[in-house]
């Protein structure tokens, strides 16, 4: 973990600041004087002057906590079979869009949390978990991958800009 200060620094009247990077301890007449010093080299790096006898202003001080997180690691879930009975819940109608019109189509539906890597899904299908819902209309089919992830096939190529394509087509 590392600990930032910096102090916003300008010139008495100016209407912009500079940032200078402080060191941590008691904001005292030592760490004012080291700001000075610092905003002034600064000050003259960036517009090539320095008005030493100007009083400075100090709007704000910032901290920040930067933090290394570790590596994220990707865990795959259980592998289970093609058949992904276990996690059915119940059928019942759902209502789709059938050549045009809507009507009540018999429809599976699986709880997500026992969904397993490797199950396929044809729809229609209802899978439906804590946060939210996917659907598989029907005569698409879908598989769940070794990271517990829906994979829905669309019939669409999976190419860059296949889907702004389709939609012109």
């Amino acid at each position: 973990m590392v600990i930032q200060r910096v102090a916003d620094c300008r010139y008495l009247g100016q209407g912009y600041e500079l940032r200078v990077d402080v060191q941590s301890g008691a904001i005292d007449e030592a760490w004012g004087e080291t700001v000075r010093a610092s905003f002034h080299d600064i000050h003259e790096r960036e517009y090539s002057r320095r008005f030493e006898d100007s009083d400075i202003e100090v709007p704000n001080v910032r901290v920040r906590g930067i933090g290394r997180m570790p590596a994220l690691s990707t865990p795959e879930v259980e592998k289970g079979p093609e058949s992904p009975d276990a996690a059915l819940r119940y059928e019942r109608d759902a209502w789709f869009r059938v050549r045009g019109q809507l009507a009540p189509v018999p429809t599976r539906y699986y709880d997500r949390s026992a969904l397993k890597a490797g199950n396929r899904l044809a729809g229609p299908a209802i899978v439906n978990q804590y946060d939210s819902t996917t659907v598989i209309p029907p005569e698409v089919s879908a598989h769940v991958d070794g990271f517990g992830n829906i994979v829905i096939a669309t019939g669409v190529p999976a190419e860059p800009g296949a889907l702004a394509q389709e939609a012109v087509a």
